[in-house]
């Protein structure tokens, strides 16, 4: 009986040590925030959009395009990429209404990560 506990105790250290050996493996980085905030209405003058992601991204790829109301790109200038921080510089926005913003980078580990939110 002893060494019947002892083999299913040992079964599920291993099993636990490869489940957990997996979960860093599997793990992907992802957009945690933005600013301004994903469907927020922005009352202030805006120069800057930020989005933050779980872990640091490639710097030397990324892109942000933020479309007005009318299609009109009013981002100015490449996107700065710091760590896990994209910040793109914004011109003036032209109209209110709701503004697009699309991004494309590149996570540490080669996956592409892209998405968009809207603000206004």
């Amino acid at each position: 009986m002893k060494n019947i506990l002892r083999v299913l105790a040992l079964l599920g250290a291993v099993g636990l040590t490869l489940v957990i050996g997996i979960i860093p493996a599997t793990a992907h980085t992802y957009l945690v925030a933005t600013k301004p905030k994903a469907d927020a209405t922005v009352t202030e003058r805006l120069t800057t959009v930020v989005l933050r992601f779980n872990e640091p991204v490639n710097q030397a790829i990324g892109e942000v395009e933020v479309r007005a109301p009318d299609g009109t790109a009013v981002q100015d200038g490449a996107a700065n990429i710091e760590g896990e921080r994209v910040r793109q510089p914004l011109g003036p926005l032209p109209v209110a209404g709701d503004y697009t913003v699309e991004y494309r980078v590149v996570a540490s580990d080669g996956h592409p990560i892209t998405g968009k939110f809207r603000f206004t």
